[in-house]
């Protein structure tokens, strides 16, 4: 009886080592590709974009630098302009001769010429700033036509200044321009790498997301070793 009860059981089969040799090497090689993934996505975020985030920073404050500068330049032009205006009106008046209104006329244009000349030496900085010409003997060269100007109210020092502060003025439009050129250039380079930083910020959160799934499906391999 014993004997027929031995042959009808089965004979206990051995565990299948060759099946858990392989999950150990699909799970190994999963969590090896997984930290990588996990790896690349966390580090990406400063191997990969923190030159576009400091590309991005510099743009926008070049932009920022070339907006007050402009500002400046707008400022400073419409004040001169204003005393500009002021100044040839009381020229018109006859400022030269001291008969009239007991020389009164010649004083106003002597301080319209200083009013003018704040504003004016204003530009000239901006000019100076971005490499036009050297302030000092320009500066020089305005004062001494201004001073001209004031000590013979005579329309050849009137002219002789006009001619001189409608120079630098055109040099003054055309460094705007250059600034206005420039600020819509940084503001493209500007975009242009947002556009390039959100793309590698895309591929980091994939990557990223990737490891973690990798991770997830090499902890549930370990699941049926542990039955």
């Amino acid at each position: 009886m014993t004997e027929v009860m031995t042959e009808a059981m089965p004979a206990e089969s051995p565990p299948p080592q060759g099946r858990w040799r392989h999950l150990l090497s699909l799970r190994a090689f999963t969590l090896l590709v997984a930290t990588a993934l996990s790896l690349l996505g966390s580090l990406g975020q400063f191997l990969f974009l923190e030159g576009l985030d400091g590309t991005i920073g510099a743009r926008a404050a070049e932009m920022r630098g070339i907006e007050s500068r402009v500002a400046t330049l707008r400022t400073t032009q419409n004040e001169y302009f204003n005393a500009y205006v002021q100044g040839n009106l009381i020229f018109a008046l006859d400022p030269a001769n001291v008969s009239a209104n007991r020389g009164v006329t010649g004083k106003m244009y002597q301080l319209a010429l200083y009013d003018r000349a704040f504003p004016f030496r204003a530009i000239m900085a901006e000019l100076a700033i971005a490499g036009t010409f050297t302030f000092k003997p320009v500066n020089d060269e305005y004062k001494s036509l201004s001073d001209e100007a004031r000590a013979t109210l005579s329309f050849a020092s009137y002219n002789a200044l006009n001619e001189f502060e409608k120079k630098i003025l055109d040099q003054a439009l055309n460094l705007q321009h250059t600034l206005q050129d420039r600020y819509f250039a940084a503001e493209t380079e500007k975009a242009a790498a947002e556009a390039q930083r959100d793309r590698r910020r895309l591929l980091m959160t994939i990557l990223t997301a990737l490891g973690t799934c990798l991770l997830l499906g090499a902890n549930l391999m370990a699941e049926p070793r542990n039955g």
